[in-house]
């Protein structure tokens, strides 16, 4: 595997180029792009938008594609020799890549892209790590939580390998009732709900 400095400096350079096309930034120098980049920054940097997507938490396309290009761009990539220490997706890999994802956007804070810098790891310690606190916090929230965040990590990961994303296909090793909890997880219930049906399952008549 490459050193810790290197991969943070290739890391960089995929999420430099294509923060622009998945966040909207423009390059420009008229009065009207600069402010609508430095708006952009603001929103994205607040309560770190820039995780967010439509579907929810830590499911933005950059993530994938950056996680794609860096560790699994090819059959001799690390993300395939050594894939039980990426199945499912490691939170280190998700923190780094939002951590410098951060960094790339403060470049654009003054609504100019500011080129070049190298990514200082020390001075994002601190972001690094509330990002790893942040999975570990949002998994232990409830297991709807719990259930979501390993469903998205080992899909990835499948995803990745082009493997079918079904969890009936891989060979993921959650308990059952995980599993069975992530299926109600892309679904708008209530615990209540699904421990209803739960209940109902197990009072059906056999045979039925």
């Amino acid at each position: 595997m490459e050193c810790h400095s290197m991969i943070h400096g290739h890391v960089k350079d995929k999420v430099a180029i294509k923060a622009a096309v998945y966040y909207g930034f423009h390059h420009g120098t008229d009065d009207l792009t600069i402010q609508a980049n430095k708006t952009l920054a603001e929103v994205l940097l607040k309560d770190n938008g820039y995780m967010y997507q439509s579907t929810g938490i830590y499911t933005h396309p950059i993530l994938q594609e950056v996680i794609k290009e860096q560790w699994f761009d090819s059959k001799n990539a690390d993300g395939i020799k050594y894939s039980a220490s990426f199945h499912p997706i490691p939170d280190t890999c998700i923190a780094l890549v939002f951590t410098v994802v951060e960094f790339v956007v403060h470049r654009w804070a003054s609504g100019r892209h500011v080129k070049g810098g190298a990514f200082a790891k020390a001075s994002f310690d601190e972001v690094y790590t509330c990002h790893l606190s942040g999975l570990e916090a949002w998994r232990s929230f409830c297991w709807v939580h719990l259930c979501s965040c390993t469903k998205i990590k080992h899909n990835m990961f499948n995803l990745l390998c082009g493997v079918s994303n079904c969890f009936s296909h891989c060979s993921c090793t959650m308990h059952p009732l995980l599993c069975l909890f992530s299926k109600f997880s892309s679904h708008s219930l209530s615990l209540h709900s699904i421990l209803v049906f739960l209940f109902s399952q197990a009072a059906a008549p056999s045979g039925v």
